[in-house]
């Protein structure tokens, strides 16, 4: 279980990353939106790491100015 919630982690901080990089361009001062079309296992496990009901069909994780949002394909 630990090593799940550390991938996790890891997972989370490469978004900070991602949403750094994209507050600091061009889009500067606005809001972004990225979708991820992910398949059902891999949604699932990311919905079971926050917490969300596993019947939504997309997922929002929020850092900054930026919503990253994966939708179940």
């Amino acid at each position: 279980m630990g090593e799940n919630q550390e991938s996790f982690r890891d997972y989370l901080t490469e978004l900070a990353k991602i949403s750094d990089i994209l507050e600091n361009s061009l889009t500067k001062g606005s809001s972004v939106k990225v979708e991820f079309e992910v398949d059902e296992h891999k949604f699932n496990l990311l919905n079971a790491n926050l917490n969300n009901n596993l019947k939504e069909k997309k997922c929002i994780i929020s850092i900054g100015d930026v919503e990253f949002i994966f939708l179940k394909r």
